[in-house]
């Protein structure tokens, strides 16, 4: 069924009536204040193609609507008739529901709709590539770590010993038989003897601090989510948002597990977040609460800062688990990495 524009309210993002009409012109559907999605049609090229649908064509063409000034309008007018229906299937489908199991073809479809208007018709911003976002990625990152079933006197060490928050110790170094940290805390020895152990060594630093060495098989590793942008729409992710902006470029800001994004790290360019050319670590973080606030704001800032016409929520696919990856159990021999369709 179709709409008749003149009992369409023009409103704009704020949900109010909008009186000066430019290619920022929103078409809301229905009766409420609620703004929907701006389709970078100009309100007179509504007017047009309104009057275009609604013409018997027996009685007047296009070229008799637009008279004068058909030379300026016929091709977007054009287009604006042969793809009305389609857009409103698509507002349809992308604001009937919360949430969505999956990217559904109607967000695919207004992308492409977009990209029309700015290749054909030059409406939009730039165009976005994982270039872009290189600049936003985070430069260093933190790790933890706790240990156990380490003997006497390196049990000082052991994490289940302390509940005061001080179980974990940042990592220097991991991924290889040895993960190494730096710590104050020492063990109280009567002599160098006590010292050598097949588990631990331990070397002295200034100011008071210990660089640990200890054998892999004590320690876990406390499981980090990532923050992640992409032009690439990944398989599996603990939840993310799709973004088309307004030139058709298809931004997906998602979470994942901070150890499946590989990054860049070579000669020429160290830059933590990189993955390839396929994702950026905007930021991570170690538990639910602060992954969705994190999901959000990331969402917030590329919504506005790359003109998102339309945002959509897709269910994560697994959930974030807090806790500890055992290297003595659960490290896999090959790192997993991230797959995009």
């Amino acid at each position: 069924m179709s709409i008749d524009i003149n009992k369409i309210p023009i409103i704009n993002k704020m949900g109010k009536e909008k009186k000066d009409y430019g290619s920022n012109t929103v078409i809301g559907l229905g009766k409420g204040e609620t703004p929907l999605i701006n389709l970078s049609f100009a309100q007179r090229e509504i007017e047009f193609g309104e009057t275009v649908l609604y013409t018997d064509p027996e009685v007047a063409t296009t070229r008799d609507i637009l008279g004068k000034e058909w030379d300026r309008y016929h091709r977007i007018v054009n287009y604006y008739v042969s793809s009305k229906e389609m857009l409103e299937q698509c507002i349809e489908v992308l604001t009937r529901k919360k949430a969505f199991d999956e990217v559904p073809e109607e967000f695919d479809d207004l992308a492409r709709h977009f990209h029309r208007m700015k290749a054909t018709y030059d409406r939009g911003a730039k165009e976005y590539t994982n270039d872009d976002f290189y600049p936003l990625g985070i430069k260093n990152s933190i790790s933890y770590c706790v240990c156990r079933d380490l003997e006497p006197p390196f049990d000082v060490y052991n994490s289940d010993r302390y509940l005061d928050g001080s179980d974990k110790y940042k990592v220097k170094a991991a991924g290889g038989k040895q993960t190494v940290f730096i710590t104050k805390r020492h063990p109280y020895v009567e002599s160098e003897e006590e010292l050598k152990s097949k588990q631990v060594t331990l070397t002295p630093l200034e100011d008071g601090e210990f660089e640990v060495k200890v054998n892999s098989d004590y320690v876990g590793i406390v499981r980090r989510y990532a923050i992640v942008v992409s032009t690439r729409k990944p398989v599996a992710h603990y939840g993310m948002f799709a973004i088309a902006s307004s030139s058709g470029s298809k931004i997906f800001v998602y979470a994942c597990d901070f150890d499946t994004v590989n990054y860049r790290d070579d000669k020429v360019s160290k830059k933590l977040g990189v993955w390839g050319s396929a994702a950026v670590i905007l930021a991570y973080g170690f538990t639910n609460q602060s992954l969705e606030a994190e999901l959000v704001k990331a969402k917030d800032f590329f919504e506005k800062n790359c003109d998102g016409r339309c945002v959509i929520l897709i269910k994560p696919t697994e959930r974030f688990t807090e806790g500890i990856d055992w290297c003595d159990e659960t490290k896999p021999k090959n790192k997993p990495e991230i797959e995009f369709d």
